[in-house]
């Protein structure tokens, strides 16, 4: 029997976000910076200026908060993609979500 690429699955984690994932956040919204100008709204330049004090801040925040979460997507060991969740009152919603191209349409998104 033949093996094809698609029988082959990558090793995937669906898990919520810690301090240490400050540089693939950053990393990530760059990514998202560059795809998605117009939709994001924020110029690269100001993600690219942001020092990295406010991403340690934010995934603290998110990795410690009780109003919000960062869930993180790892592929074969590798940050492929992130949810950010806020909680405002009742309800939780989803702030941002984020897949790195290559990764898409594998369901990371959902299961974000």
């Amino acid at each position: 029997m033949q093996t094809r690429k698609s029988d082959f699955v990558p090793a995937t984690v669906i898990r919520r976000g810690i301090e240490e994932d400050w540089r693939d956040v950053r990393r990530l919204h760059i990514k998202l910076a560059l795809e998605f100008p117009l939709v994001v709204d924020v110029e690269l330049n100001e993600v690219l200026g942001t020092p990295d004090g406010y991403w340690q801040n934010f995934v603290h925040t998110c990795a410690l908060g009780t109003d919000q979460a960062l869930f993180v997507a790892e592929v074969n060991g590798t940050c492929a993609g992130l949810g950010n969740v806020r909680l405002q009152d009742t309800l939780a919603r989803l702030v941002m979500l984020y897949v790195e191209g290559s990764n898409r349409r594998t369901g990371l998104g959902p299961a974000l």
